[in-house]
């Protein structure tokens, strides 16, 4: 009714998986425009702890997404999956790059310095001179255990020059848990889990890292690229999904499952200070790309894919019982306040006056 009522020409979901509302059904009121990040849910399905509930859920959202009249899909990337795996046709989707927050920059090394120190204050341990940064999380997609793999790979002096900074927000089971895995790999104490991080504490761990390495085996838009990039961190990712799509060529690229991978580009990034200066100078052009200027102007485009709709007379586009109930419902409202008003007047007209005229007596 909202839909018709205002004459609304498309419907944008930008986001159609909160699980706090119901995914419809349909909806044919008017063309949709849905933008899809990535399918990681149902291509790591298993790798998953959902409910069956939530499985239900995502499922008739993939069913929605298929009905769409146009989606955006934030990389080519997570394009072509959608193509693959929901077939839905490859000309109805617009990419458009989503837009990197500006407070992502290269900072005075004295910022750096003093948030850094607060940070390392807060957390209780010595600060590192230099360190290996990565932005990640405990899932199956992040691939942190391959990361900790490679790392206790590198050499002792390495190792002890170049502490890893993990930086995510870890729940104390997680904690323990990759805690345990670090012990058993003989590098808990070059490990350095710093839990949740503010904003600026970020940006300026970003600053400060002399690499960032990002080991994810699936992005739909691998974000923490851009953000090192824009800080200036020469950048370690995988060949995977949307990682090359994000980084260009203003970083390596190695086999997401492959430990020596990442063991020789790391090696080799430590050990070449012109090769990092290269990649830095990189990612400060490559990051420019996803601003919110580009993202707007794309997301404008595709709306001018949907021409003036022609609004049918509500509600027909609802099923026959849906109407039913609906004249039903409206019925019952108009007599209900239909009777409240004769309440409303026999009381004020007749009941109150005759009460008032028995009490003055």
């Amino acid at each position: 009714f909202f839909i018709q009522k205002y004459q609304i020409d498309f419907l944008h979901i930008p986001a159609l998986f909160h699980f706090t509302q119901p995914i419809p059904k349909y909806l044919n009121a008017c063309p949709v425009l849905i933008t899809v990040y990535d399918l990681i849910p149902y291509m790591y399905m298993s790798h998953f702890d959902y409910s069956p509930l939530i499985q239900a859920e995502y499922a008739r959202g993939l069913e929605y997404i298929k009905t769409a009249n146009h989606l955006i899909a934030i990389s080519e990337a997570t394009k072509r999956d959608i193509v693959r795996h929901l077939g839905y046709d490859a000309q109805r989707i617009t990419v458009v790059y989503p837009a990197l927050d500006k407070h992502f920059q290269v900072l005075d090394a004295t910022v750096v310095s003093e948030r850094l120190h607060h940070l390392w204050t807060r957390l209780g341990i010595p600060a590192p001179k230099q360190y290996i940064l990565t932005v990640t999380d405990y899932f199956y997609t992040k691939n942190l255990d391959t990361l900790l793999l490679a790392y206790s790979q590198l050499s002792p002096q390495y190792r002890a020059d170049y502490p890893l900074v993990v930086t995510f927000d870890i729940s104390d089971k997680h904690l323990t848990l990759f805690s345990q895995k670090t012990q058993e790999l003989g590098i808990d104490t070059q490990v350095i889990f710093t839990r949740r991080v503010s904003d600026a504490e970020l940006v300026a761990l970003y600053n400060g890292a002399t690499i960032m390495v990002y080991p994810s085996r699936y992005e739909g838009f691998g974000y923490p690229i851009a953000e090192a990039m824009a800080c200036g961190s020469p950048v370690i990712t995988t060949t995977a999904a949307s990682m090359p799509e994000v980084a260009g060529d203003a970083a390596l690229l190695v086999d997401p499952e492959d430990p020596q991978a990442f063991v020789d580009a790391i090696t080799t990034l430590l050990t070449d200070a012109t090769l990092r200066q290269t990649l830095r100078q990189k990612g400060l052009q490559q990051h420019r790309q996803f601003n919110l200027d580009h993202m707007a102007q794309a997301t404008l485009s595709t709306y001018h894919v949907f021409t003036p709709y022609s609004h049918p007379a509500p509600p027909s586009h609802f099923p026959l019982h849906y109407r039913l109930v609906l004249g039903m419902l409206g019925i019952y409202i108009k007599v209900h306040l239909q009777w409240r008003r004769l309440l409303w007047h026999a009381y004020h007209k007749l009941y109150a006056p005759l009460k008032k005229r028995i009490l003055n007596r």
